[in-house]
């Protein structure tokens, strides 16, 4: 690997508390050396006292429009919280991707999770879930657990 094989990625993140109102914008462009590729990602998240709220797309230079577009809900209790999220494309053959539903604890400094995947075999497959993708046609149970130190 060289450094033209490689991606340069610029992400600004913006966070504000407003009385009981969370709100968080974060857009980012990305620029792979090896092929020429411009990517770009922009979201919004919004939060209520229990409830979240968030929408983010992506984008890049080979295809038409957008990539994906992502919409999550979530409602926290204490330490435990309930997520879903769906997945959406716009230019590939069917508009629905997938669908995440999680619950997780926090555990002092970490956090357990569980949750189930749903990709069908429609889908361009890439759904994100902490850092990888799930492919087309698979999904299923997961279970992980993030730890700060």
């Amino acid at each position: 690997m060289t450094f033209a094989d490689g991606e340069v990625n610029v992400e600004a993140k913006y966070e504000g508390t407003f009385g009981d109102l969370g709100l968080s914008v974060y857009p980012g462009v990305g620029l792979n050396l090896a092929s020429g590729n411009f990517s770009w990602d922009a979201g919004v998240k919004a939060a209520y006292k229990m409830i979240t709220a968030a929408v983010s797309a992506n984008g890049n230079s080979h295809h038409a429009a957008f990539d994906k577009l992502e919409a999550e809900l979530g409602l926290a209790a204490g330490d435990a919280a309930f997520w879903v999220a769906g997945y959406m494309s716009f230019w590939s053959g069917d508009a629905f991707q997938g669908l995440d539903l999680m619950g997780s604890y926090k555990l002092g400094a970490s956090t357990l999770y569980l949750g189930y995947v749903i990709v069908p075999d429609t889908s361009a497959g890439g759904i994100p879930i902490d850092g990888w993708e799930w492919d087309t046609g698979t999904g299923g149970l997961y279970l992980g657990l993030k730890a700060s130190f």
